[in-house]
């Protein structure tokens, strides 16, 4: 139940200026080893509204999915992986120019 209270709260103060085709996601350049420390509070409220909206997915859909013993573990870890797929899907798709352009909407070369 927490899980959807705190979804909850975080979503009501989410904003369309907040996604990342406004916002940078970088915290670490690597490139320059700077930290941008703009972007870290930004970055975590992203993973924790992602991380509660994956756990109120599994729970909402919990009668779904037959009953898995520790189940409490379970979800955090879907939420993990679930980032991790989602990361790496992205990273996929800027390899080419018009998939770049047409999902994730950036039109200049990264």
């Amino acid at each position: 139940m927490l899980s959807v209270v705190t979804f909850g709260v975080l979503l009501c103060f989410w904003s369309g200026h907040l996604t990342v085709y406004e916002k940078p996601t970088h915290v670490i350049d690597l490139a320059t080893g700077s930290f941008d420390w703009g972007n870290l509070g930004l970055t975590i409220y992203r993973l924790a509204l992602g991380m509660a909206g994956s756990m109120v997915f599994y729970l909402l859909s919990k009668p779904v999915y037959v009953p898995i013993p520790h189940s409490y573990w379970v979800a955090p870890l879907l939420a993990v992986g679930e980032l991790a797929h989602c990361y790496n899907l992205v990273r996929l798709l800027r390899k080419t120019r018009v998939l770049r352009l047409l999902i994730l909407g950036e039109s200049n070369d990264l």
